[in-house]
């Protein structure tokens, strides 16, 4: 059975791991927002990356201070990197001249980095035995 410690250790790692990227990713966007030579609409575009990505590592942070009750958020941190990841493998191929070597690298590395989110979020969660009500020798 897998102790509440190490579940709550577990999910306030890859909660803070995110924050960490997503804090790093509003940054970046940030300092993009700031150039002077942006044009208003890529800025406007900026705003909305910016503002989704700092609240959203707001959340994770605050899965790392409630890991258990935040461990939900995950899955959904996994699924929109990997989203974004693949976008940005797509771009990398149909705008920015990289061949495909170069995308499924970028992707291979998403998807390993997604699965992580995953895998926390299943082994952060109940064991089955505390799902039916515990073993007969706690009984």
């Amino acid at each position: 059975m897998r102790s509440e410690t190490a579940r709550s250790t577990l999910v306030a790692s890859m909660a803070l791991v995110g924050a960490v990227i997503n804090g790093a990713y509003g940054a970046h966007l940030l300092a993009r927002f700031a150039d002077a030579s942006i044009d208003a609409v890529v800025r406007e575009v900026l705003v909305s990356g910016i503002t989704l990505e700092l609240s959203w590592a707001a959340l994770l942070l605050w899965a790392v201070r409630h890991p258990l009750r935040g461990r939900f958020l995950l899955p959904i941190t996994g699924g929109a990197l990997l989203l974004g990841n693949a976008l940005h493998s797509y771009a990398l191929v149909r705008f920015y001249g990289a061949g495909l070597g170069d995308a499924t690298m970028n992707l291979t590395v998403g998807v390993g980095i997604a699965s992580l989110f995953g895998l926390a979020y299943h082994f952060g969660g109940p064991s089955p035995v505390a799902l039916v009500g515990g073993d007969s020798a706690s009984r």
